[in-house]
């Protein structure tokens, strides 16, 4: 029984072990392309997909790198991979525990993108509905409201997109939390109408499932 037992602990040590160093060996490598890389673009890219897949929850580490590669946007005036570096960052942030650093970012984008939404309507439509998610959190329901109605407003005049789902799924949260049920469900079925418009199963499924909530 004991030989067994200590089996059993040295096969969890190792698989542990080896797991650390995965991690730590992927980690390595994606540093190890982002300072080889010559093309300063390239090595934005490379920067962006390693915030995003990083295991690590060294918020230090993982905003050096940001700032490393807003740096080089800026100086080469690439101003669309900055914009998607501040979702990148905002949204690991979030998922790593951080949420008034991923809110600062995010607050960050939407200055830079205040003048002209339209022409970056993606990265202004998920900053702003990051931002909605927090307000609803700590209770800031008008301010959150007022984020939401800004992405459905920018929608009206073009091609619907994710974002416009997104954004009547998360109108319907906010007021099913408050409790007005029947709007709620009104802005369940205009959700439903754009992923059936833009053919997204995968977000109707979620879109039905915030539904059944709401019942």
């Amino acid at each position: 029984m004991k030989v067994y037992l200590y089996i059993c602990c040295l096969s969890l040590c190792t698989n542990l072990y080896q797991a650390q160093y995965n991690t730590n060996a992927v980690q390595d490598s994606f540093e190890r392309v982002i300072a080889l890389e010559s093309n300063d673009s390239i090595k934005v890219r490379h920067i962006a997909k390693f915030i995003s897949e990083t295991k690590s929850k060294n918020e230090n580490e993982i905003l050096s790198l940001f700032d490393q590669g807003k740096k080089l946007c800026e100086a080469l005036g690439l101003e669309e991979l900055l914009y998607s570096l501040y979702i990148e960052i905002s949204t690991k942030l979030s998922k790593i525990g951080f949420q008034d650093q991923s809110q600062s970012k995010c607050e960050e984008l939407m200055d830079l993108l205040y003048a002209q939404p339209k022409l970056n309507i993606e990265y202004y439509s998920r900053g702003q509905l990051l931002l909605a998610r927090y307000d609803t959190e700590q209770g800031r329901l008008k301010s959150a409201d007022g984020r939401i109605e800004s992405v459905i407003d920018i929608h009206h005049d073009i091609e619907p997109t994710v974002h416009l789902v997104l954004a009547y799924n998360e109108k319907s949260i906010t007021l099913r939390n408050q409790g007005i049920l029947e709007e709620a469900l009104t802005y369940s079925d205009s959700a439903i109408v754009v992923c059936n418009i833009i053919e997204d199963i995968s977000q109707k499924a979620n879109v039905y499932s915030g539904r059944g909530r709401v019942y």
